[in-house]
């Protein structure tokens, strides 16, 4: 059963549901406007109505490992090293207690989340993010 007009209203006032897309390209971050008059008017103009920054470096690096943590291939250091040695070193120096935790395991390089660590994720993201 398909839901009401009523209830499709009522959920969205329950929800406050805007638009709300983010994009991550290693060197961007991009968000559409969280405004839905403004995001449709724009769409309705031919405008992609969203917004950007350039990650630093070190942001580059915090966007890999909070998102990489979540997939099913995990952290990959040849990847980090991509991003820069130090950020290479920083998170091996950091991973061994998470290993140690039991929130995660590694393979071939790759760090993933075990079960465990799954429940975990947000946590053992900010105990790999590097401050600048």
């Amino acid at each position: 059963r398909g839901l009401s007009c009523r209830e499709i209203r009522g959920n969205r006032v329950r929800t406050q549901s805007r638009p709300s897309a983010h994009s991550y390209d290693e060197a961007f971050r991009s968000w559409n406007v969280a405004n839905n008059k403004k995001y449709i008017d724009s769409l309705n103009q031919n405008i992609l109505p969203s917004e950007s920054e350039y990650l630093q470096p070190y942001m580059r690096y915090n966007e890999y490992i909070m998102t990489g943590l979540r997939t099913m291939w995990g952290v990959n250091t040849d990847q980090i090293v991509l991003i820069g040695n130090q950020f290479n070193d920083y998170f091996l120096s950091h991973i061994s207690r998470e290993i140690e935790k039991g929130m995660v395991c590694c393979t071939d390089n790759h760090f993933i989340l075990t079960q465990e660590g799954k429940h975990f994720a947000d946590r053992v993201a900010v105990n790999l993010f590097y401050e600048d």
